[in-house]
């Protein structure tokens, strides 16, 4: 288990929360996500995980008129290691 905090909004977030093994492969897999599924993943809500991408404090980029998560950022930010 750990504690993640962002910015202002604490939250905490556990491996249970990642729908076990498949939320991690995906995150291994996926080279980025869309800033909902990254909210899902965080266990937080859509509009707190589009609040912190436009803070900056939810690495997102900018692609074909997207914004999505890279998930090397996601990764690290959970302290998930790459396998």
């Amino acid at each position: 288990d750990f504690v993640t905090q962002i910015g202002d909004i604490g939250f905490m977030t556990t491996t249970q929360n990642l729908t076990a093994t498949s939320d991690i492969d995906e995150l291994r897999t996926r080279a980025a996500i869309s800033i909902p599924r990254a909210g899902q993943i965080l266990g937080i809500s859509r509009a707190n995980a589009y609040s912190l991408a436009d803070r900056g404090e939810l690495p997102s980029i900018a692609l074909g008129g997207r914004r999505l998560v890279p998930t090397a950022a996601l990764r690290a930010m959970l302290g998930i290691a790459d396998s």
